[in-house]
């Protein structure tokens, strides 16, 4: 954000401190777009701009959905899961909640 004092003496702040609600939800979201890209997931901006993967030749897919604070981490094996839960985790407060039923609303049928 850029503002202005009189004088013509002009500001810019490192990180948002008012504005719209949205505004912690975007620094949070840039951050955490930054980690999953040091995880080497990709952004999937066509499909969903939420939507982050990777492909790995032992393991296959793995995807992870984001919804504000929310991460779901899917991969058909569950040491994948564990390695993503693990990356997050240094730079993010994380709770398992363990086996999903719904995730934002959406029933989960397996």
């Amino acid at each position: 954000m850029v503002g202005s004092l009189k004088g013509g003496t002009c500001i810019k702040t490192i990180s948002s401190y008012y504005g719209p609600k949205q505004a912690a939800i975007w620094c949070y979201f840039d951050k955490a777009k930054g980690v999953l890209r040091k995880l080497e997931y990709e952004g999937s901006n066509k499909a969903d701009p939420c939507l982050f993967f990777k492909w790995q030749e032992k393991f296959g897919l793995a995807m992870c959905l984001t919804w504000v604070d929310d991460k779901l981490f899917i991969a058909h094996e569950d040491i994948i899961i564990k390695k993503e839960k693990d990356g997050m985790s240094k730079h993010f407060k994380c709770y398992d909640v363990g086996e999903l039923e719904d995730y934002v609303g959406c029933m989960i049928e397996k």
